[in-house]
């Protein structure tokens, strides 16, 4: 079966022709969304998603991904909206505004607005590495842009947003002009949405195997854009790392389940004591130890503690069980875990 993209669009140099209005924009021939009665409330209040169990039935072929109307009970135009007939979240919505289709200018604006939206939290000033697009926080339910450097990682995890992919992926070009945009869309969200996993380069040239970027302005790190868990380096994190690192001055801090180090970097800036880590050594504790089940990750880490550990030699970065772990109570007062990046 074909996607909204395949049957509804082709491109033409650097730009994207519509040739099929019944899928791109022709409001009557969309499939309807009728919903339950009394299940419109959330939809008024611009949650972005419609569930299942909320909608009484669909008038029309809803194709994967396609654009779909969304009607109150009592036929009342709603919203616009993508379809994922697989998932428990059947509809994704974009625009609460009749004239506003779902086209291509509806992206380029969202992306400009998310591109300001960031600058207005001062990005990128001296950061090379930061989210660009929050998905539904900025009005793209399902897509995620995250920036390294010159290069993109992008996560596509609704049907609605694949079928748009090749339009999304010619705006970022358009307003951005990375060397390369890469497709880390290997999570199980994906499987939800029935969608394999997709990985690779979309665009352009493809990103080093490690890149050493900076994070938040000061926070130097070594990522792997193209094998690093989520798309990298968890960049959605930045600001809770720099927030935990207020408090971490003078304190040990064990740092478990840690990934690639960031929150210890970020303790590391606050002038924390080499952070005392834990490990499955054979007396139970491993001062300076990182505690994480993925040996993958620990060059990247050994390379991240070093950039603002005190004395980064000694210290002991090793992969151990999570079941290993027991917490000293000695030391509870004094802890962050991290299960994130």
């Amino acid at each position: 079966q074909k996607t909204a993209y395949e049957i509804g669009v082709r491109l033409v140099g650097s730009e994207m022709c519509i040739r099929d209005r019944c899928i791109y924009g022709n409001e009557n021939s969309m499939a309807t969304i009728i919903l339950q009665p009394g299940k419109e409330r959330p939809v008024y209040l611009r949650h972005p998603w419609i569930f299942s169990g909320a909608i009484a039935h669909v008038q029309g072929a809803a194709a994967p991904g396609s654009i779909v109307n969304v009607q109150s009970s009592r036929g009342e135009w709603l919203a616009y909206g993508t379809w994922s007939g697989h998932s428990q979240i059947r509809v994704r919505l974009f625009s609460w505004d009749r004239d506003q289709l779902l086209d291509q200018e509806l992206f380029i604006q969202r992306l400009e607005r998310a591109i300001v939206a960031r600058q207005m939290l001062g990005l990128p000033g001296t950061s090379t590495a930061y989210r660009l697009v929050y998905a539904e926080s900025d009005g793209l339910p399902g897509l995620i842009v995250d920036r390294y450097g010159d290069f993109l990682a992008v996560q596509l995890l609704t049907q609605g947003i694949v079928a748009h992919q090749h339009i999304i992926v010619q705006a970022l070009v358009k307003l951005l002009q990375p060397q390369g945009i890469y497709e880390r869309s290997d999570t199980e969200a994906r499987e939800k949405e029935g969608l394999p996993s997709g990985e690779g380069l979309l665009w352009g040239a493809e990103p080093p195997e490690h890149m050493t970027v900076r994070q938040s302005g000061e926070l130097l790190s070594l990522v792997d854009l193209r094998a690093g868990q989520k798309t990298g380096a968890y960049l959605d994190q930045a600001y809770n790392r720099l927030r935990v690192a207020a408090y971490c001055a003078g304190r040990e801090v064990l740092d478990a389940f840690c990934y690639t180090g960031g929150f210890s970097i970020a303790a590391g800036h606050a002038n924390a004591p080499i952070n005392q880590y834990f490990s499955n050594s054979a007396d139970g504790i491993s001062d300076k130890s990182f505690v994480s089940p993925d040996r993958i990750t620990l060059q990247l880490r050994r390379f991240n503690l070093g950039t603002k550990a005190r004395d980064p030699g000694s210290a002991d970065i090793r992969s151990v069980t999570w079941f290993a772990l027991k917490v000293p109570s000695a030391l509870s007062a004094n802890l962050h875990i991290e299960d994130r990046g």
